[in-house]
C-alpha cells in the first residue's frame, strides 16, 4: 500500500479549487522528470565508476600475479649460480675442468644476465604500473562513493516527490477534480495493458543504458517500498527466479508467447503455473538483488527471445 504524508501545499490546496490542486500535481511532474533525468545520471555514473574502479582491480591481481612469476625466475637463476658454484663469476669460471667446459659456463652466465636484465626492467614497468593502478583505483571508489551517497539523495528526493503526488491525487479526486489517476489508480492502455506498478511511481527510461555486466535491459520504474505490483495482461507463472541480480523475481508469459520480467521485488505472491489476469497482484516493489534502491526492473522479451525496449508500451499505461 502506498504510503501517504501530509504536506503543506496539500493543506492549503484544500481551501482551494480543483484546478489549483491539478496545477501543483502538474508543478510535482515536473520536478519528478527533472530528478528522473539526474537520477539517471547518477546511476550511469556509478555503474562507469564501479566498473573502472573493477578493471583496476583486476589489472592490481594481474599485476600481483606477474610479480610472483619474477620472484620464482629470480629464483630459478640463483638456483641455476649456485649449481655452478658458490655464485661467483671468477669462482664459476675458474671451477671449469677444461676450455670447452670453460665457453660453455661462461655463455651460460652470460644468458643468465641478460635474462635477469630483462627481468628487472618488466619488474621495474610492473611497479609503476600498479603503482598508476593503485591510484586509480582509490580514485574510482572515491568517485563512486561520492556519487552513490548522490544517488541515495537523489532517490529520497524522488520518493518524497511521488508520496507528494499521491496525496495530492487523493486531494483532487476528493474534491471532484480529474487528475488522471496514474498516481494511485490501476491504468490501462487501449490494448489492455495495464502498468505493472499499481501505485505512485516514475518511468525513467534507461534501456540501453551502460553497466558493468553490459547495456541495461529493461525499465526501472521508480517506486517505494511495498508499492503493489501487478501482472500487466492475462497471463500465466513461468518462472520466480531468486538470488543473483534478479533477487526476488516473476516472469510471466502472455497468450502469444511474450514475456514480461518483474525484479528486485521485496515480495512474490504467485507460483510458477498460476493463472493471472491484467491487473493481479504479483508482488510488492522493493530492492532485492543488484540495485541502488526501491524500483521496479521491468524488461519485455517478444516471444520469450532477447529484451526489447519496452518503455513506449509502459508509456502508454503508465
Amino acid at each position: 500500500m502506498a504510503v501517504l504524508v501530509s504536506h503543506p501545499s496539500v493543506a492549503a490546496a484544500a481551501q482551494t479549487h480543483p484546478a489549483q490542486v491539478a496545477a501543483r500535481i502538474r508543478n510535482v511532474r515536473e520536478a519528478l522528470n527533472r530528478l528522473g533525468s539526474a537520477l539517471n545520471t547518477a546511476e550511469r555514473e556509478l555503474s562507469q565508476a564501479e566498473y573502472a574502479a573493477s578493471r583496476h582491480q583486476k589489472a592490481l591481481q594481474t599485476a600481483s600475479q606477474r610479480q610472483q612469476l619474477l620472484a620464482e625466475a629470480f629464483s630459478g637463476r640463483a638456483s641455476a649460480m649456485y649449481s655452478m658454484g658458490s655464485g661467483s663469476l671468477l669462482e664459476t669460471i675458474l671451477g671449469s675442468q677444461d676450455l670447452d667446459d670453460f665457453v660453455d659456463r661462461y655463455a651460460f652466465l652470460e644468458q643468465i644476465r641478460s635474462r635477469e636484465r630483462r627481468l628487472l626492467e618488466e619488474l621495474t614497468a610492473l611497479r609503476r604500473r600498479a603503482g598508476i593502478e593503485s591510484a586509480e583505483l582509490s580514485r574510482s571508489i572515491r568517485l563512486a562513493s561520492g556519487v552513490r551517497k548522490d544517488l541515495v539523495a537523489r532517490r529520497r528526493e524522488l520518493l518524497a516527490k511521488l508520496r507528494e503526488l499521491q496525496s495530492l491525487q487523493n486531494l483532487l479526486d476528493a474534491l471532484g477534480g480529474r487528475g488522471g489517476g496514474r498516481a494511485s489508480r490501476l491504468s490501462r492502455a487501449p490494448n489492455g495493458f495495464v502498468c505493472p506498478v499499481a501505485g505512485p511511481h516514475y518511468l525513467t527510461n534507461n534501456y540501453g543504458d551502460p553497466r558493468p555486466g553490459g547495456p541495461h535491459t529493461g525499465e526501472d520504474i521508480q517506486a517505494d517500498y511495498g508499492v503493489p505490483t501487478v501482472a500487466v495482461l492475462p497471463s500465466r507463472v513461468v518462472s520466480t527466479p531468486s538470488g543473483g541480480w534478479i533477487g526476488i523475481g516473476v516472469i510471466i508469459r502472455d497468450a502469444i508467447g511474450n514475456e514480461w520480467w518483474y525484479a528486485h521485488m521485496q515480495k512474490r505472491y504467485v507460483s510458477v503455473g498460476e493463472k493471472l489476469s491484467a491487473g493481479e497482484l504479483v508482488g510488492r516493489v522493493g530492492c532485492t538483488g543488484r540495485c541502488y534502491g526501491p524500483h521496479l526492473h521491468f524488461e519485455y522479451h517478444p516471444h520469450g527471445g532477447n529484451p526489447s525496449n519496452p518503455h513506449r508500451i509502459l508509456a502508454s499505461a503508465c
